[in-house]
């Protein structure tokens, strides 16, 4: 069984590898998608992203703007491979 965990987690790994340059290589060459017959392949660029802390929130008092609590942050570009 360990073993098997060890081949699965190294797979993982060449997978990530693999999607990190078919990222570069769609955003080089401005790709949005790839189509076969056995998968597609989109190509989701890097952005912001705004959540509400609820946390920090509910810790504080009720009396709140929540504009006040909303933070912002960078998202990596990526890709994603779905099965047909």
């Amino acid at each position: 069984m360990a073993q098997y965990l060890r081949e699965i987690k190294s797979m993982e790994a060449i997978i990530e590898e693999r999607k990190a340059k078919m990222c570069e290589f769609m955003a080089k060459n401005n790709i949005k998608s790839i189509q076969s017959d056995m998968y597609s392949i989109a190509m989701v660029p890097s952005g912001t992203t705004s959540r509400f802390d609820k946390a920090k929130l509910l810790r504080d008092h009720p009396e709140i703007n929540e504009a006040d609590y909303t933070t912002t942050s960078e998202r990596k570009a990526y890709v994603t491979v779905k099965l047909k």
